[in-house]
């Protein structure tokens, strides 16, 4: 492409230069034109503009070739970074194969069977650490130790910091008082210094003795390493209170709890006084002077190398004031060395009121023990404040156990006074043995369960029937839907179809109807279903039919009309008194009893059970001993 662009433009650069050659000859001068003016100074003029021309064309080819060697080098330098491209993708390409080929080779058995003994192993010992017991202060030291240690550690860093705050402000008042031309005698002179002989400049050794001052006082403030280590300690304390119970451990930890507390308090109201703001106002100070200072001209290398300590002093300075503990996080641990002190306060008052409630309860159990007339009452009233007593002691722990025991001892006391008659357990036991000779007597010969049964089996019936009967509509319905079906063509042919949808829409509402009369209808039976179940459950667990059904305590069973017309069942629909439903029905409603006795024995005790009796009549049992 390039030699193709290129030849155009020499051809258009030697086509002037053809024209020229070729005007020469047609416009030689010859003897007698020479002769002439005008035309000499016509050819001169002509000449004079094919060597612009020809100047013209040598500036475009030199044009023409640097722009076609910068395309050249664009072209070498875009196929070399593609080539670099592409073999960088090779590259990734090849990485990635290795390590899927690395992740797609199986793992050995021996290999998972290692790791899996490793997690036992791990196992075992995080399961060991765990039935360990954990001592009562951290690293196995006591209690006591570490609190001591932990308030030994807040005063220093107090002390520390109240003296650092205290010299600080002495050397700011005597700078200002004697002012800076007294201050060369008390330099910092580096080893550089040293070495070289040579002092800094006035404002330098400034500069050095205001970081070293400020530094100094940095040291003196909790850093977060402290606070952590104040804030780990004061978990483990409260982390050891709630296990303290006794009086003595309390009184332990309370001292040296309201020690940290006032440590605390101190740091606290430090850090309220806005210490971190002026420390962080100095910095800035400082470096604005080095500022000053660097923006002057150095005296010499002992500048240059005083400059370089001061700039390191203030690097370490501004590590230092990162590494403070901010003023939230010293608030959130006076807290919560407040909420400990208070938690220790409320328990000993609490267990002060206890001791104080418990107080009189003893003094008037002794005075009882020691009235001589004691003795008389003592059982009943000494147990119920004995028992008062360990309510109070134990209450927050075993409430359910206490309720518990007070209903065992009220049940030995029930028995014990049964059992003090002398005859009350056979009557205990008597009573036993009747209800049980009740439960297991046969009920086949009960009128009202008998006659609940019967009522069920009616109910089932009618249940029945009623099914049978929606099954006769759907098949109706089916009949007339083939038969609309059938005469649809000659009614659409004459004018009798919009009745027969007219008719087609009635049979639907009707049907309609009739599903909602089955559903309530259904309904209707299952809520008495329901109410015959509970009245039977009732019937059965009742004493009056215990007592019924007992064969040595039978009472005589006497129904008057009235009961006996609303014992009667109800009529059944048609569709009910066909032989083929009633069968099923009374095997579904007595499936023991036809199971055990034939239908002779099942008419007979029916008979039976729908006969009254007189009063003062046995009950007929011909098939009973």
């Amino acid at each position: 492409r390039r030699a193709d662009a290129t030849s155009p433009a020499r051809e258009a650069g030697a086509e002037p230069a053809r024209h020229v050659g070729g005007r020469a000859p047609e416009k030689a001068p010859t003897p007698a034109s020479r002769k002439d003016g005008p035309q000499h100074k016509r050819r001169e003029a002509t000449q004079g503009a094919s060597a612009v021309e020809a100047s013209e064309t040598a500036s475009l080819e030199a044009s023409l070739g640097a722009m076609m060697r910068r395309l050249d080098a664009l072209d070498r330098s875009i196929s070399e970074e593609r080539e670099a491209s592409k073999a960088d993708a090779a590259r990734m390409i090849d990485e990635i194969e290795a390590r899927l080929t690395t992740a797609r080779q199986p793992v050995a058995p021996e290999m998972i069977a290692g790791r899996i003994a490793d997690i036992e192993r791990k196992m075992g010992e995080i399961a060991g650490q765990l039935d360990t017991p954990r001592p009562l202060g951290r690293r196995g030291r006591p209690l006591a130790t570490e609190v001591r240690d932990a308030v030994a550690e807040v005063r220093r860093r107090q002390r520390e910091l109240e003296e650092g705050i205290a010299e600080w402000n002495a050397a700011s008042a005597g700078e200002l008082k004697d002012g800076p031309q007294d201050g060369p005698a008390a330099l910092a002179v580096t080893p550089a210094e040293e070495g070289s002989g040579q002092e800094p400049s006035p404002a330098i050794a400034e500069l050095q003795r205001e970081t070293n001052r400020l530094r100094d006082a940095l040291g003196s403030l909790a850093t977060g390493r402290d606070v952590s280590e104040l804030e780990r300690t004061m978990q483990a304390v409260a982390s050891d209170l709630q296990r303290a119970r006794a009086p003595q451990e309390l009184a332990a930890i309370a001292a040296p709890v309201e020690l940290m507390r006032l440590q605390v308090e101190r740091i606290a109201e430090d850090v309220a006084d806005n210490v971190h703001a002026r420390i962080a106002g100095e910095v800035e100070r400082l470096a604005g002077k080095v500022d000053a200072v660097l923006s002057g001209v150095l005296s010499g290398p002992a500048d240059q190398s005083a400059l370089d300590g001061v700039f390191r002093e203030l690097d370490e300075i501004r590590r230092l004031v990162a590494s403070l503990a901010g003023p939230e996080r010293i608030q959130s641990l006076a807290q919560g060395v407040q909420a400990i002190s208070a938690q220790i306060t409320q328990l000993q008052r609490d267990e002060d009121a206890g001791i104080a409630t418990l107080k009189p309860l003893l003094e008037e159990i002794r005075g009882e023990l020691k009235a001589p007339d004691s003795s008389r009452e003592l059982p009943g009233a000494l147990l119920g404040r004995f028992e008062a007593l360990a309510q109070r002691l134990d209450g927050a722990e075993s409430g359910s156990v206490g309720e518990l025991i007070e209903r065992l001892e009220g049940v030995a006391e029930k028995v014990d006074r049964v059992s003090a008659g002398g005859s009350g357990l056979d009557a205990l036991e008597r009573h036993v043995l009747a209800l049980a000779s009740r439960l297991e007597a046969p009920r086949d010969t009960d009128p009202a369960v008998a006659r609940l049964e019967r009522s069920m089996g009616d109910l089932l019936a009618q249940v029945t029937a009623l099914r049978n009967g929606t099954d006769l509509e759907a098949t109706v319905a089916q009949a007339v839907r083939e038969a609309v079906a059938g005469s649809a063509a000659p009614l659409a042919a004459g004018g009798g179809f919009e009745l027969l949808r007219a008719d087609l829409a009635e049979m639907r509402a009707n049907q309609k109807g009739a599903d909602q009369r089955l559903q309530s209808t259904m309904e209707g039976v299952q809520s008495v279903l329901m109410r015959l179940s509970e009245q039977l459950d009732r019937t059965m667990t009742s004493s009056a039919a215990l007592t019924t059904a007992a064969p040595q305590e039978r009472a005589p069973v006497v129904l008057s009309s009235a009961e006996r017309v609303s014992h009667e069942r109800p009529a059944a629909p048609k569709t009910a008194a066909k032989p083929s439903s009633e069968p099923s029905s009374q095997n579904l409603a007595r499936p023991n009893r036809s199971a055990t006795s034939d239908e002779a024995g099942g008419t007979e005790a029916s008979r039976l059970s729908d006969e009254l009796l007189e009063p003062g009549a046995g009950r007929p049992g011909s098939g009973r001993p």
